[in-house]
C-alpha cells in the first residue's frame, strides 16, 4: 500500500511539473508601462507627416524618399502584425500627445481592418501584446471598452489559456521560423536571379526571360506562406456575408474614437487602403458585392466627418512585379512605391 502511494505521489509530481513549469515560461510580471520613445522622437523631429500601420506600411513607404519628396520631416510608427488597438494608442498617446501643429497622419489598412476586430486583435501575439503594453498608460478606458464590446466566451477562454501559459503566445513566431526554414533553400537562387535581372537590362529578350525565371522562383517562395495569407483574406470576405452591417461594426470599433480625436486635436487624418497582390494572369481581383457595399458605407462615414480616404487596390502602376512575400512590397520597389504614393495623395497636403 505504501509503494502504491509513493507511485501515485511520483506521478502527481511529474504531472505537476509538466503543467506548472510551462506556466512560468516567457511570463512577464510587468503591467502597462508607457514607453515614450516614439513620443520623444515625434516631439524632437516635429514631423509634418506621420505614418501608422503594420508590415503592409513598412514594406511600402521609404522614409528617406518621402522626406526628399515633401522636404519635411517624416516619421513612421510600425508594429508588425498590429491592428486598430495599437493604431489607436499610437494616435492618442504618441501623435496627439506631441501637440504638433496640424500634422497629417496616414493610417494604412487592409479590407475591413478599420472596423473589424479579429481574434489577433482581441488575443494579440506576443509582439503586439508587448507593443500595447508599451504604448498604454495604466488607465485606457476606450481601449478596454472597445475590446470588451468585441469579446466572447471563446475569446475569454483563449485569453485565460494565454495568461496561464504565456508560451502559447509565441506559437505564431515558432511557426514563422519553421516557414522561413522551409523557404530557405530557395533564397540563393532568388538572389542570383535578382542580380541577373539587373545585368540583363541592356537586352530586352534577356530581361524578359530573366523576369519570367524571377517571377517563377518568387511564386515558389510565396507558396510557403500562401496558406497563412489566404486564410487572413478569406476570413475578412466570409465575415462580410454575415448579418453584421457596417454600422454595427463601426459602433464596436476604434474608428469613431480615432475620428473624434483627429477632429478635436486638429489632426489631418488620411486612411489608405492597401492593395493585395494582383494575379499574374488575371490582374487585380475586384471586390465582391459585400466588400463594395462595405466600402461605400465606410467612405460615406469618413467623408461626413471630413476624413480623407485613398484606395490603392486598383492602382495601374503597382503591378505584380512589385510584390515579394504575400501582399508585401519588395524592398527593390519600396522607393518606387513611395513615389507613386506621394504623387497620388499630393492633394492631401497642398494648400
Amino acid at each position: 500500500m505504501l509503494k502504491l502511494s509513493m507511485w501515485n505521489i511520483k506521478w502527481i509530481l511529474v504531472l505537476g511539473l509538466i503543467f506548472i513549469i510551462p506556466m512560468f515560461v516567457f511570463r512577464s510580471f510587468n503591467g502597462n508601462d508607457f514607453v515614450d520613445t516614439d513620443l520623444q522622437k515625434i516631439s524632437d523631429q516635429q514631423p509634418a507627416f506621420i505614418f501608422i500601420g503594420n508590415s503592409m506600411l513598412d514594406s511600402r513607404i521609404d522614409i528617406d524618399t518621402s522626406e526628399r519628396i515633401v522636404n519635411e520631416n517624416v516619421v513612421k510608427l510600425v508594429t508588425q502584425g498590429s491592428g486598430t488597438p495599437v493604431w489607436w494608442l499610437d494616435l492618442k498617446n504618441n501623435v496627439a500627445a506631441a501637440r504638433l501643429d496640424n500634422p497629417t497622419v496616414f493610417i494604412f489598412f487592409r479590407d475591413m481592418k478599420l472596423t473589424e476586430l479579429t481574434r489577433d486583435d482581441l488575443i494579440p501575439k506576443v509582439v503586439v501584446r508587448e507593443a500595447i503594453q508599451a504604448k498604454s498608460y495604466d488607465q485606457e478606458e476606450i481601449l478596454e471598452t472597445v475590446l470588451s464590446h468585441n469579446s466572447s466566451s471563446i475569446v475569454m477562454l483563449a485569453e485565460m489559456l494565454d495568461f496561464t501559459y504565456p508560451i502559447m503566445q509565441h506559437k505564431a513566431r515558432f511557426r514563422n521560423y519553421f516557414l522561413r526554414m522551409c523557404s530557405g533553400p530557395l533564397m540563393p537562387d532568388f538572389l542570383v536571379q535578382s542580380v541577373l535581372r539587373i545585368f540583363s537590362m541592356d537586352s530586352s529578350e534577356a530581361y524578359q526571360n530573366g523576369l519570367i525565371e524571377f517571377n517563377n522562383l518568387r511564386d515558389k517562395s510565396n507558396k510557403v506562406f500562401e496558406e497563412s495569407n489566404s486564410r487572413n483574406v478569406d476570413r475578412s470576405f466570409n465575415s462580410l456575408s454575415s448579418t453584421e452591417k457596417f454600422k454595427d461594426q463601426l459602433s464596436k470599433s476604434f474608428l469613431p474614437p480615432m475620428v473624434n480625436l483627429a477632429l478635436d486635436q486638429g489632426i489631418h487624418l488620411v486612411f489608405i487602403r492597401v492593395q493585395k497582390r494582383p494575379d499574374i494572369k488575371q490582374g487585380v481581383i475586384p471586390d465582391d458585392k459585400y466588400m463594395s457595399l462595405y466600402f461605400q458605407d465606410l467612405i460615406n462615414y469618413l467623408h461626413e466627418n471630413t476624413m480623407e480616404f485613398y484606395d490603392f487596390t486598383n492602382h495601374p502602376s503597382i503591378t505584380s512585379d512589385y510584390y515579394l512575400v504575400g501582399d508585401h512590397i519588395s524592398p527593390l520597389y519600396r522607393s518606387s512605391y513611395t513615389e507613386i504614393f506621394w504623387d497620388t495623395v499630393s492633394g492631401s497636403f497642398q494648400n
